[in-house]
């Protein structure tokens, strides 16, 4: 039983991962892109590569840890309702703050040590929860396709 709910966090934080890795990419781009001049985005000697990869790291493991808050979230606050009993509206809930959670954090740090929020902060928590929402009712209803297109085969 232990192993089967250490599995499903494992699996669920390697789907987070892997949704996640884009938006590294969409950030990398971002910073490259706000790092320099104007006339250098058209310079080819300007490698992006190093900032896009380095963001699309960050990006996977910080969805990889919220994938397994999200399990653990899921396997406290659902544990006796079966796949199809899930509510999609729970389950966007707990996606939404298992996203939060970081950069909650991070936003709490910085008012607490430089006295006042950063605006980008508040900007990306909102994108996070979307995109933490988003993932999660994306994968409930994956797991319900899944789930239907088993059953309905011949034996």
């Amino acid at each position: 039983m232990i192993l089967r709910r250490l599995k499903a966090i494992v699996v669920t934080a390697g789907i987070w991962a892997a949704a996640w890795l884009p938006l590294g990419f969409l950030y990398g781009l971002l910073v490259f892109w706000q790092s320099r001049p104007s006339d250098a985005l058209l310079d080819k000697t300007v490698d992006p590569w190093p900032i896009i990869g380095r963001m699309m790291i960050v990006w996977t493991l910080w969805g990889a840890v919220v994938g397994a808050m999200f399990a653990l979230g899921v396997l406290v606050a659902e544990r006796r309702r079966s796949l199809g009993e899930l509510s999609a509206w729970r389950f966007g809930i707990l996606g939404g703050l298992a996203a939060a959670m970081l950069p909650v954090y991070f936003f709490v740090e910085s008012v607490r040590h430089e006295g006042h929020p950063r605006p980008r902060f508040i900007v990306v928590i909102a994108l996070v929860v979307l995109y933490g929402a988003a993932t999660a009712v994306a994968m409930l209803r994956s797991a319900r396709a899944g789930v239907t297109s088993v059953d309905r085969q011949p034996a």
